[in-house]
This record gives structure tokens, C-alpha cells and sequence, in this order.
């Protein structure tokens, strides 16, 4: 068979483990500039039970595509970065699971190259909780129901309480577009962030037909004022008690929108506050949720600008509007 494995790669089995017997015949390519399998991915799939192989970078071409269960390919300079360029059509033709752990610095191209695919995974500096979610997730892509049960517990309901999450904003927001106003016409809470289950039955993010436009009542200025004020609570408590990368974002992007400027995925992640690969999650997920809009870089396609979609746009207006609202009958 021609192929990058055109003879078994994973004959040198690894130790047996309890997962190895549940996953046997799963195999995880790993693919870096020196060929090393980086210890924490070793230990998780070896946790996972995947059957491990470690090759270099320079082994992708485009004629000798990836036949291993799930791909971990290491994006760490510009020629690493051509790599990935040279196998992105086939990866995405033939819908491969690829992992791609990156450095802050290829982060924009690498998300430019593969980061809509539906089976790829964009991680950058990942924590082994980060690196198991990961390899958890990719096998339950794959329709593969052998995951340790550790791991399954601890990192894949991870996973579900982030869509979870962004049901609940998109649903909050999809409530304002509407201006708040139900299908008989009568006024719900004026909490936008009370649930409403009974009105709230979609569960993707939309602007509401015939929805009247609404305009910007505040400046650019002003919801950058907004953004500071919630990072000044991170030099008083603990961050993680207030995290909330979701609004975060859409707050830098709002401001962006405002005065015409573009956000970079980097500098995305950085506004969340919130570790990469965390902020890299809530982007993907936000922007199938019909939030964020991609824009390729007219200068260079591999770079992608993330925006607000028109509908979460008139959404943050009418948010802002209620805010003066309010602040006017205190």
C-alpha cells in the first residue's frame, strides 16, 4: 500500500497496558522537527491506549497521506508552518483528525490553514489536561468507544459544559436581537441573562427575521474602559474566579468592530484571558455557533481575521443600549 506507513510503523509495540487491550489497533503518529515524541503526549495516550509512532515533520508531503487513527503534528517555525501548508487540502478532503500543538508565533497561519476543519484540533503551550481532552476527543470523533474511563470522566464533560456554555450566551443574545420580545409580542425579564427555556428553543445563534437595526450607543473607547475594569479584577482575586473568555472576546471584538479594526486569532486569545488552548476552543465553537465570522488577510490567505457576525453585532448594540438604560433610572 502506498502511503506514508507503507509497512507498519507500529510493530515495536509499546507496554501492555489494561487500555492498550481496549484499544488495540488505534495508532497516534506524532510529527516534529526532531522526530520526538514530546513526554506528555507520550504519557496520555499511553493512558489512552493508543499506540504510539514518532516521525519528523519533514515526512508530510502531499503525495504520502496520513493513514494513522489520529495525527499529532508540532508547528514550531515558518518551515514547519510550509509542512502543514503542503498536506491542509488533503487533511481537509479526507476530513482527517489532525491535532496541531503550535507556538504563539505560527498560531495565525496554522488556524488560517486548518482551524475551520471540523476534525482539527489547534493547541497552543497544552497542559496534559489540554493534551488528553484532545486525543479523548479525536477518538470519539472517530467513533472510537474505548477511552479510559479516567479520562472520559474528567476531560471530555470538559467538552460538553463549553457547548453547553455557548448555547446559553448565544440563546442570551439571539433574546436581545429580538429586543426582547417574545412571539405574542409582550416584553420578557430585562435581564438579558435571565433563562428563558420556553422562549429560547434554538440552540444556535441567529439574528431574528425583521429584526429593526440598531445602532452603536457607546464609543470604541468605551468598551475598552469596559475591558479594563474586568482585568483589574485579576490583580485583586483570582482569576479563575471570574473567568469568562465568551464575553471577553466579544467585547474586544465589539470594540474592533466600532472603530474598524482588525482582531488577529492571537490576539483574540490574548483578550480572553484564559490559557490558548482555551481561548482556541471558545473561538472554533463561537464561530460554528454563528458569533464570530472568519476573514482571510487579502495580503496572505493563510492569515485569518476574526469579526463579529452582522447578527451578534446588532445583538451587542441593543446590549449596550440596555446598559444606558439602566444606568439612567439609578
Amino acid at each position: 500500500m502506498t502511503g506514508l506507513y507503507r509497512t507498519d510503523p507500529f510493530a515495536e509495540n509499546p507496554k501492555p497496558t489494561a487500555a492498550l487491550a481496549k484499544a488495540e489497533g488505534l495508532r497516534l503518529a506524532c510529527f516534529s522537527a526532531d522526530g520526538v515524541l514530546p513526554a506528555a503526549v507520550e504519557r496520555m495516550a499511553t493512558m489512552l491506549g493508543l499506540h504510539c509512532q514518532s516521525r519528523v515533520i519533514s515526512d508530510l508531503t502531499p503525495d504520502l497521506p496520513l493513514t494513522a487513527d489520529l495525527n499529532w503534528i508540532v508547528v514550531r517555525g515558518n518551515s514547519d508552518v510550509e509542512r502543514l501548508a503542503s498536506i491542509a487540502q488533503y487533511v481537509s478532503n479526507e476530513a482527517l483528525h489532525l491535532i496541531i500543538d503550535c507556538s504563539e508565533d505560527c498560531l495565525d497561519q496554522a488556524w488560517g490553514l486548518l482551524g475551520n476543519d471540523a476534525g482539527v484540533s489547534l493547541l497552543c503551550r497544552p497542559s496534559d489536561a489540554d493534551i488528553g481532552a484532545a486525543l479523548a476527543s479525536g477518538m470519539r470523533s472517530a467513533q472510537l468507544d474505548t477511552l479510559h474511563d479516567t479520562v472520559d470522566d474528567a476531560h471530555l464533560r470538559q467538552i460538553d459544559e463549553l457547548r453547553s456554555e455557548v448555547d446559553r450566551i448565544s440563546r442570551m443574545l439571539a433574546r436581545l436581537s429580538y429586543e426582547g420580545r417574545t412571539t405574542d409580542g409582550s416584553r420578557e425579564p430585562a435581564s438579558p441573562f435571565i433563562e428563558d427555556h420556553v422562549h429560547a428553543a434554538s440552540r444556535s445563534f441567529h439574528a431574528g427575521p425583521g429584526s429593526d437595526y440598531a445602532g452603536p450607543t457607546v464609543t470604541a473607547r468605551e468598551v475598552r474602559q469596559v475591558i479594563r475594569q474586568r482585568r483589574l479584577r485579576d490583580e485583586l482575586f483570582d482569576p479563575e474566579l471570574f473567568a469568562d473568555p465568551a464575553w471577553d472576546m466579544l467585547l474586544d471584538l465589539y470594540a474592533a468592530k466600532l472603530d474598524r479594526s482588525r482582531v488577529s486569532v492571537s490576539s483574540l486569545c490574548i483578550a480572553a484571558a484564559v490559557p490558548a488552548t482555551t481561548a482556541l476552543r471558545w473561538i472554533k465553537t463561537l464561530t460554528e455557533s454563528g458569533l464570530f465570522e472568519r476573514h482571510a488577510d487579502v495580503h496572505d490567505a493563510r492569515r485569518i481575521f476574526v469579526q463579529l457576525s452582522e447578527g451578534a453585532t446588532q445583538a451587542m448594540h441593543r446590549y449596550f443600549a440596555r446598559v444606558a438604560d439602566l444606568s439612567h433610572l439609578a
